[in-house]
């Protein structure tokens, strides 16, 4: 790859918007109890608001995928981020359940319609057939990298400002402030090349060319499979807290892991991946470790004396989450889809791949509100997915779902 400025400038501008642009939406990663308490919201109500927003982003991520492949327009960067700021002033003021509902399903357009598939297309592009994991990987680990020095200074602003009511209402000011300088920032650094596409199809042409490849719909059952274990990652810091006795720091604490694992498992997968010449072939290792990792949940005593091989447990899963996050979609590449298809297929991919969004937090949150038989279901549901990731993966490894027309098979 050639690294010129042009390209590491548009890499970090763009890989610092996906950081920080879905750090609203998806705030309970970082402060899932304050968030809580502050809005005095139960474990199912805010599941609730977080099957909202990703109902609507489902939708969006279809459209604004082949809307990608179609236009070129700066403001397909810029409106996003300006958005989703405005929407978080609206946040800030902690409106009542019904507008949070809105407030939620308008940030499932913002975040993804314009945005996401643009910003897929552009990074692909970055780089040749054999550089894709390492591309993607350095995009997790920089999504993770930025977000958490984000969450670094906002915990520090939270903290100052007495963790309370009105620290939080600032976490969200500092997030909507930092959308709209980004969204400003994005659409000065990425030159106008990266903004072409190439139309070589109708959309009608494209829709059917992405919905008839076997390949693609591969790519979603990974990815759902994956991201289902990525959506209960933030349930795993409660789980602690209720298991294992531990402390309100120590649940923080690991929630500030989270992007440290992100980092770690994202540029190892991306090396790895450049190496084998097959993100397939990591993929696999990445769901037999989940698996290892959930059956240490399910088996272990619950005691704080165990809390250490929990932590090992947790550390595992988050590498090998992030590390197969990381490789979502260096598997386009892999499956040689038409470049004219490229927003098409990561809207479809991403649709159906976050699927687990529109259901799974308010169904895990149902559960874990009575309780550890609730935490039982959850780690159970985990290891269904992580067999479906592997089967599915396994079927990909042995070449049995041929690439789509027009590509090659790996040899």
């Amino acid at each position: 790859m050639n690294y010129g400025f042009k390209k590491i400038s548009t890499f970090m501008a763009l890989v610092f918007g996906l950081a920080l642009i879905f750090e609203l939406p998806y705030i309970r990663n970082s402060f899932y109890v304050p968030i809580c308490q502050a809005l005095n919201l139960t474990n199912q109500e805010f599941g609730v608001l977080s099957s909202i927003y990703s109902l609507v982003s489902l939708v969006m991520y279809i459209v604004g995928g082949f809307l990608s492949d179609r236009f070129n327009s700066r403001w397909l960067l810029f409106l996003p981020f300006a958005g989703t700021g405005a929407l978080g002033f609206w946040f800030s003021g902690f409106p009542e359940y019904g507008e949070l509902k809105i407030i939620f399903a308008l940030m499932g357009i913002t975040t993804v319609m314009t945005f996401y598939s643009t910003a897929i297309r552009i990074l692909k592009g970055l780089g040749s057939r054999y550089e894709q994991g390492r591309i993607f990987g350095w995009m997790e680990a920089g999504k993770g990298i930025f977000a958490g020095l984000a969450f670094f200074v906002i915990q520090l602003l939270f903290e100052s400002l007495g963790e309370g009511r009105f620290g939080f209402e600032w976490v969200i000011k500092a997030y909507a402030i930092l959308n709209i300088m980004l969204g400003i920032g994005v659409v000065l650094v990425v030159p106008d090349e990266y903004l072409y596409v190439e139309r070589k199809m109708t959309l009608r042409q494209e829709i059917r060319t992405v919905l008839s490849n076997p390949r693609v719909w591969i790519m979603c059952l990974v990815v759902f499979s994956a991201y289902s274990m990525y959506a209960l990652l933030s349930f795993v810091p409660p789980f602690f807290l209720k298991a294992y006795n531990s402390s309100m720091e120590v649940s923080r604490s690991l929630s500030t892991w989270r992007y440290g694992m992100q980092i770690v498992g994202a540029i190892l997968a991306g090396y790895l991946a450049d190496r084998a010449r097959s993100s397939y072939k990591i993929i696999f290792g990445g769901f037999i470790i989940m698996l290892g990792s959930i059956l240490v949940f399910i088996i272990q005593p619950y005691d704080i004396s165990s809390m250490m091989l929990g932590l090992l447990g947790f550390i595992a899963l988050s590498i090998a989450v992030y590390g197969i996050k990381g490789l979502y979609y260096a598997m386009i590449s892999e499956n040689s889809i038409d470049t004219s298809c490229i927003g098409g297929t990561v809207g479809i991919v991403a649709a159906v791949g976050y699927l687990p969004d529109t259901f799974m937090h308010s169904m895990v949150g149902n559960w874990i509100d009575s309780g550890m038989d609730g935490y039982y279901k959850m780690f159970s549901f985990a290891v269904i997915v992580i067999l479906i990731g592997t089967i599915v993966t396994g079927i990909a490894l042995t070449g049995l779902i041929p690439v789509g027309k027009g590509g090659r098979k790996r040899k």
